[in-house]
């Protein structure tokens, strides 16, 4: 799950500085709270999508902040202009599995990528590990649902935004 936000944060933030110069699968869990509605996988199974508005926000602000602390206001518009239309360009589309796989497929700056791996649930949050070659490790991330919108976490990530939130797709 680390190459999806590697990926779509690396082609925004390249363009953007040029400029400037658990648990068992599948099994059910209760929130955190008693009066908290019950998780199960089926909230999580289906296909979801990059909500291209919550992440726009999200991006924009990794970009600024990565911004160097000499640039002017001039230069971090410009940066925040190149990076709309690749947020809007940017695909994003990730299918939970009922079997405890996953795969996303995405696109950006017309780069196709994807990613495959298998998820568990724990306590109503969901755990998505990649699958990756022999010899290499993924850092897996974590999702909760808040507002009927998926939220990714991916700690371990070095720079630019450590979430994506999804949307039914």
């Amino acid at each position: 799950m680390k190459t999806i936000l590697r990926f779509s944060i690396a082609a925004a933030m390249a363009l953007a500085l040029t400029a400037c110069g658990g648990g068992e699968g599948g099994t059910s869990d209760s929130g955190t709270s008693s009066s908290a509605p019950k998780v199960t996988a089926s909230d999580f199974t289906g296909s979801w999508q990059v909500d291209k508005e919550s992440m726009r926000d999200i991006m924009l602000a990794a970009i600024e902040a990565e911004a160097p602390p000499e640039a002017t206001e001039e230069q971090k518009q410009m940066m925040r202009d190149m990076a709309a239309p690749m947020i809007e360009s940017m695909s994003i589309n990730l299918s939970i599995n009922e079997d405890n796989t996953f795969s996303v497929d995405m696109q950006m700056m017309g780069e196709p990528d994807s990613v495959a791996g298998t998820w568990t649930l724990d306590n109503g949050v969901i755990t998505m590990t990649e699958t990756v070659e022999q010899g290499e490790s993924s850092d897996p991330a974590t999702g909760k649902l808040e507002d009927g919108k998926l939220v990714l976490d991916f700690p371990g990530e070095d720079s630019g935004p450590q979430q994506m939130i999804m949307i039914r797709g």
